[in-house]
């Protein structure tokens, strides 16, 4: 922990560059929708002030963070700190989507909107890989494959 950004960033870098395993890069997806006669105006100081980056560089081995809670009751909460362990194509990422979605309870074919945010990451690129994160929660370790979120 360091109380400037920069030193954080810099701690982060040598980690990473330290690992020896391929480079998969991914680049935000960032969109809005409103009713046709609203006008935001420019969001690209918005979009700048965000804590996560525009791009992202992952490796098998490098530490990442979540920045938006994706499971309370599972544990993985906003700060919930994770290690890549692999990477997997879209066909498995879809089948552990909706493995995901009946452990929750969800009726199946209830994980479209999920499955449909995979496609739009793939962006009809059939080769792309997503990670596979495992996290050390409260009560247990807990592996999250693919799961991109909205």
């Amino acid at each position: 922990m360091y109380p400037i950004r920069a030193l954080v960033l810099a701690e982060n870098a040598r980690e990473f560059d330290a690992l020896k395993t391929p480079i998969h890069i991914y680049r935000a997806i960032d969109s809005q929708t409103n009713p046709p006669d609203y006008n935001p105006g420019d969001l690209t100081g918005v979009l700048n002030d965000l804590q996560a980056a525009a791009g992202l560089r992952l490796r098998v081995g490098c530490q990442v963070m979540l920045l938006a809670n994706l499971d309370v009751k599972g544990g993985l909460v906003n700060g919930s700190r994770g290690v890549v362990t692999g990477f997997v194509g879209g066909e498995e990422a879809s089948d552990e989507i909706s493995r995901q979605a009946m452990l929750r309870g969800m009726k199946d074919g209830d994980e479209s909107a999920e499955l449909g945010v995979l496609r739009m990451f793939m962006r009809d690129d059939e080769s792309m890989q997503f990670p596979r994160v495992l996290f050390e929660t409260k009560n247990q370790t807990k592996e999250v494959r693919s799961i991109p979120t909205i």
